[in-house]
This record gives structure tokens, sequence and C-alpha cells, in this order.
């Protein structure tokens, strides 16, 4: 496969499980882990959000160091070490349940994880991938699902169940969370079946939120038919927008910094940039970035001239929603009357392209 969704992976995930089974991602991503760790409340009796997540480890060497990550943010919640074949992690949960990975960057183990207000136990009897829990029911009907997922025949028999699952427990948080992240990928229609089927309750968490708003702003446009104008802010804060590029050729590009196959086609696309700029061509660049630094950095590094902007939205990426981009990199090529003339053009294909266009 030659795209990155970007973002944690872990075959405990149903969703990365079954995007693995699909062929839908190329490689693991391990998150950078940075900052510092959060202390546990000492209060936990009276704190009705609060968890306790104690793991018995003899898979796990004295020694190592387990970090707890929110899998909606990237951000360090905590740390903890084993000892005696022992660790334990307390905090307090926002908005329950909670979906965490547990990670051990040493090895390169780690378990999506949902949390529950109360105790929970984790049993690492070897990995963390395969450590059962106990004290969640949450966790627990998405690790039986990732399991079905991990055995399942083939590629379409592993989607069924995803689907079926769905559709079968509409009033499960890993269903809204199922749906959230593959929205995008199944497409609006499809997803408004199983949005509709949802429980009203789901509906009104932040997964629900995500897929109605997908839904609302999905509009991408087919070969021959008109680009849809997107108004974004570039790197020093002004906003910037494609109709700006009105009776010029340009290609629509989406990328990211943490994206290796868009990082490795940049010197291509910077030549062709430059074999054709002063004949009227333009690249109009949207990162699904959330970290400025990272974005710009990565644009400096690279060497790109042409116009980038970016929400800092990651996935969430208002662009990527309303053209349908469920995997980068990935472009829409428009011409000089703003009709959409090709998508996901690449290298010599790209170029043949231009060179039609630019001539005519």
């Amino acid at each position: 496969m030659k795209k990155d969704r970007g973002g944690p992976a872990n075959a405990a995930d149903p969703l990365v499980a079954c995007q693995i089974k699909l062929k839908y991602m190329e490689k693991l991503i391990f998150l950078i882990l940075m900052g510092f760790a959060i202390n546990g409340c000492s209060d936990f009796s009276s704190q009705s959000d609060n968890f306790i997540l104690r793991g018995i480890s003899p898979g796990l060497a004295d020694g190592t160091v387990l970090h707890l990550i929110d899998a909606e943010t990237g951000l360090l919640l905590d740390s903890a070490i084993v000892v005696d074949h022992q660790f334990e992690i307390a905090g307090q949960i926002d908005d329950p349940p909670m979906k965490v990975y547990i990670i051990c960057k040493r090895l390169q183990d780690s378990r999506l994880t949902w949390i529950d207000p109360g105790i929970m136990t984790i049993q690492v009897d070897s990995t963390l991938m395969d450590a059962l829990t106990t004290g969640s029911v949450t966790d627990q009907v998405s690790f039986e699902l990732y399991r079905k997922i991990r055995d399942s025949e083939s590629e379409v028999e592993a989607m069924e169940i995803v689907q079926n699952f769905i559709r079968t427990k509409p009033q499960s948080i890993v269903s809204a969370s199922l749906l959230a992240g593959y929205s995008i990928i199944w497409g609006k229609s499809f997803s408004k079946t199983l949005y509709d089927g949802l429980s009203d309750e789901m509906k009104e968490t932040k997964y629900g939120a995500q897929i109605a708003s997908y839904m609302e702003l999905n509009n991408p446009p087919n070969l021959g038919e008109k680009y849809v104008n997107i108004i974004m802010k570039d790197p020093v804060g002004q906003d910037r927008e494609l109709s700006e590029l009105n009776g010029k050729v340009v290609l629509l590009e989406f990328w990211a910094s943490s994206c290796k196959p868009c990082r490795d086609q940049n010197p291509h696309l910077r030549e062709i940039y430059n074999r054709n700029h002063s004949k009227g061509f333009e690249i109009f660049s949207v990162s699904l970035d959330e970290d400025i630094d990272q974005w710009t950095n990565a644009i400096k590094t690279d060497k790109l001239p042409w116009i980038h902007v970016s929400d800092l939205q990651g996935s969430k990426n208002e662009a990527a929603l309303i053209y349908g981009v469920s995997s980068i990199p990935d472009n829409f090529l428009i011409d000089q009357n703003g009709l959409v003339v090709g998508r996901d053009l690449r290298g010599d294909a790209l170029s043949t392209k231009l060179d039609e266009l630019l001539t005519n």
C-alpha cells in the first residue's frame, strides 16, 4: 500500500485491526511520547469518575515503563513502572468511558483500552496486545470484536464483522467510535444508514458529532465537476482561498508532516512545480497536521514553495471531510476552468496530464 492515514496504530484496536486486515494501512506509527506524567488522584473514593488500572504483568520485566495515552488527542496522561510484575495507574475520566492506549515503547507493544470509572485490572501474560481486562464492560466488548477481526478469514469478512457489530450494537460507544473512524472510508450514503441506526444517546456523543459533521460537510466533486472552494489559514494565520487560483491549473494536495509516503514524494512534487509554475501551475496544499511546529518545520525542511493551509484538526480537517479524503497522500487536479480533471495523480501520470493542460 502507498497510503498512510496517520495516527496511532494498534492491532488490538478493532478499527486498526480491520484497517490492517483490509490493507488500509502500510505500517504501524508509534507515538513520540513527550511531557510529564500526570499524578494520580489521591481522593479516589470521593470522585465517581475516577479510575484505577491495576496491572498484573508476568509477561513484562521489572523496570518496564508503560505510558497511558489519550487515544483521541495523543496526549500523555500518566506513566507507570513495572515492579514485582505489577503496575498501577490512577486518574480521572472527564467523559467516560475513555479510550486510551497503553504503550510500551521499548517493546513496541501497545493495546487500545476503554477505561470505565472504577477499578480495572489488566493481565499481561505475554504481550499488551493480547492482555485481558476486568472491570470495564466497554473494553471487553471492544476486545472481543478485535479477536473476531483478527481471526477472520478474509478482508470482506473482517469488514462485515465491523459493520454487523455497528448494526447490532447501536447503544455501544464502540459502535459510535468505529463509525466515526470509518465513515469517510465507507462514504456518506452507507454511513448515514448506520448512523441512523445508532441510539439517540450515541448520536449525542463526541463520536456521533464527528459522524454528523462528516455527513454535513462531505461533498466531493467528481471528475468533470467544479471544485469546492476552501478557505483556511496559512502558517502565518492569513486566510487563503482555493478560489484565489482561478484560471490556473491547480493541484489540491492533501498531506501531513508525519506521513512518510507524503514526505517521500515531496522532492518529485517540487521538481514538477518548478518545471511548470511559470506556465500557470500552482499547488494548494492542505495539511492534516495538528501541531503547527511540526507542519511548518516540514515545509521548511522539504523546501515547499507553494501555498500551504491547515486548520490543525488532523483527520478532522474540514477540507478533507468535504473532499472525502480517507487516506493520504491524495490530490485533485483542477483545470483552468475550475473543473476536476484528475485525482491521486503521481509521477509520470501527473506530468503527462500537466503537459496536456498547460500546452492547450
